[in-house]
């Protein structure tokens, strides 16, 4: 379960050796991407000439990150390649190869009807045929005619708000038809809609909330790269409308496909940047997101220091459309979990137990939190009782039966390989017997979670 490194983008889901982690700066391979994808990058790397990346950045008042993730392969945005055209001096080079590639990555494309209700047979089809319809729907967006209607944007507010509320104690697969119709909805209104239409920003954050909100079921179902479609559709949509709640919601998801990719020196990096939006919902889960990112690191006094940070961050009232909302709770969960993956084990325990026991206490918790709550629990336990810390693993997997999730298994599954010198403690042998039958999801995993 350790020592690879995922990289995400549309073309490809490519998998890099130990000792070659996404955030070493370097390009992917030419062989690795289309056509018109390696001429984009050459290109860039031209319009660079002797300057330095920061320089770029600098020169063309653009986040880092975005400028990290074209130069690794994992796709540009047409936003960002008209700033460094203008930044860089390119006269629009950079902008004709971004057409280019744009209709490499979306030719053969066909928008999906989506169903009403999804059964297991045909879940993956339903969500291969919404990550392909993104890119038909990026071309809309540049050719559309058509004014929408307030009552359409009520509507899709509405579902929004619904979806949001309930994602916690709702399965994935039942909210991904759902979130899919209602996407559908928002990007053709978008694509279709005139561009000066004064409803149109408001259409344009509510596409990017549901993209993103499809970003996030589909990598607890499993697929980090089709998350990452979704997601950087979501980052459109942020660029163009400026909104800040948005824009801090893609970031916040940025960290976690980085996170869970192995890649944790960029998820620090991103939850980090990420502050510079200000926007308050997400202030404590941005610090989260960098503690566990930097514990996993080893980093003990950056990672305290966002604890701390954390700690001091506002307690969102009600959930909006990013990630859970902060929590006592959800703090004591990476508090405990940090800390224990710092190696003391011993100040964790309380906090963990306090997490497990706040979720117990609930009974409209979120099952995925309560779950990881338990597996927090699971490694504080690890230098103490193994066969405890075995059980409460397979407690957190009993949580997701019938639902699977993402991140329950991914650090089960981390956490039996831990404890795999201890199989002859016969609670671990039933979590390894547990992780036999692991969805398929589980393959995907690239390293351990916190």
């Amino acid at each position: 379960m350790t020592g690879r490194t995922l990289v995400f983008s549309r073309e490809n889901l490519a998998v890099l050796p130990p000792g070659q982690a996404a955030d070493q700066g370097e390009s992917v391979t030419d062989q690795s991407l289309p056509s018109a994808h390696r001429n984009l990058l050459r290109v860039l790397e031209r319009l660079k000439g002797d300057r330095t990346w920061a320089d770029v950045e600098r020169l063309c008042h653009v986040d880092g990150s975005a400028i990290r993730r074209a130069r690794q392969g994992r796709g540009m945005s047409q936003n960002l390649a008209a700033a460094l055209d203008r930044g860089l001096g390119g006269r629009n080079i950079l902008t004709e190869a971004w057409r280019a590639y744009d209709d490499e990555r979306h030719g053969r494309n066909d928008c999906p009807r989506v169903d009403e209700e999804v059964d297991p047979t045909n879940r993956r089809d339903l969500l291969a045929g919404l990550i392909a319809s993104a890119g038909e729907i990026t071309v809309r967006i540049r050719t559309g005619r058509t004014a929408p209607g307030r009552g359409d944007l009520l509507l899709l507010q509405h579902a929004i708000r619904t979806v949001t509320e309930t994602y916690g104690v709702t399965p994935h697969a039942a909210l991904l038809p759902v979130v899919g119709q209602h996407w559908h909805l928002a990007e053709g209104i978008v694509a279709d809609a005139w561009k000066s239409d004064r409803l149109r920003p408001a259409f344009r954050v509510a596409a990017g909330q549901l993209a993103y909100l499809l970003s996030r079921l589909t990598f607890n179902m499993g697929d980090p790269a089709g998350s990452a479609t979704f997601l950087e559709l979501a980052e459109e949509h942020a660029v163009g409308t400026s909104d800040p709640a948005l824009s801090s919601a893609v970031t916040t998801m940025w960290s976690t496909l980085h996170f869970y990719a192995g890649d944790y020196r960029e998820a620090a990096v991103v939850a980090a940047e990420g502050r510079r939006w200000g926007y308050s919902y997400d202030t404590a889960t941005l610090a989260a997101y960098e503690a566990r990112a930097l514990g996993a690191l080893g980093n003990e006094t950056g990672a305290m220091r966002a604890l701390e940070l954390m700690d001091r961050s506002p307690n969102p009232a009600v959930p909006e459309p990013s990630g859970e909302p902060y929590t006592a709770a959800w703090g004591q969960l990476i508090a405990g979990g940090t800390l224990a993956r710092l190696g003391r084990h011993d100040e964790a325990l309380p906090i963990t137990a306090a997490s497990v026991a706040a979720y117990e206490g609930r009974p409209d918790a979120s099952y995925e939190m309560h779950a990881n709550a338990l597996l927090a629990h699971a490694r504080a336990l690890l230098s103490a009782d193994v066969p405890a810390a075995a059980d409460a693993a397979s407690q957190a997997l009993d949580l997701v039966a019938g639902r699977p999730t993402y991140t329950v298994w991914a650090r089960a599954g981390e956490l039996a390989g831990i404890m795999a010198p201890h199989r002859s403690v016969q609670a671990v042998t039933e979590l390894h017997g547990r992780m036999h039958d692991a969805p398929a999801m589980l393959a995907l995993t690239a390293g351990p979670a916190s």
